[in-house]
Order: structure tokens, then C-alpha cells, then sequence
């Protein structure tokens, strides 16, 4: 898998959490949700997504999602990608 289709498949599935509000990514955290699937290569890929206290309590939430290949050795992997929302957000 290369680093521009991980990116890619990253920012799709974390376009929902940047469209969240604080209040809406609350009862996400330290609940890190996990996906697996088929990018438009071929390649299987594994995709990890966890909302956590930048400060606790009440501090930014960060977002930090993680793809990475299944099994492919040579992969440029992981891609990771993390953005902030604060609580007046």
C-alpha cells in the first residue's frame, strides 16, 4: 500500500470525526474504534481511531488515527494523522 492510499483512506474515514463537536467525541474516549478492509490497490490495510485528553480533565481532545498494511512488508507504514478540538469547538 503506498503512503498517498493510506493517507487518502485515513482522511476519508477521519472526516466524520472532524465534522464531530466536543460534546459529540466525549463518550469516545479511550474507546479506540478499529477497522479492517480492502484499499482501491488491492491492499489489505488495518485502521485504528482514538480520541484522547490532550489536558485532563476538560482539556482539547485529540483525534489520532492510525492506518497501517496487513501484510505488506514493504509499506511505508504506518500513516498516521491527529487533530485537536477543543471544548469551545
Amino acid at each position: 500500500m503506498s503512503v498517498a492510499e493510506a493517507s487518502a483512506l485515513l482522511d476519508t474515514r477521519l472526516q466524520k470525526y472532524r465534522k464531530s463537536t466536543y460534546e459529540q467525541l466525549l463518550p469516545l474516549l479511550n474507546r479506540p474504534a478499529f477497522a479492517e478492509g480492502i484499499g482501491p490497490s488491492g491492499a489489505a490495510y488495518r485502521m485504528e481511531v482514538s480520541v484522547f485528553w490532550e489536558r485532563m480533565p476538560y482539556g482539547n481532545l485529540r483525534v489520532f488515527g492510525l492506518v497501517d498494511a496487513l501484510y505488506d512488508n514493504d509499506a511505508y507504514s504506518p500513516v498516521t494523522q491527529t487533530f485537536l478540538v477543543g471544548p469551545e469547538e
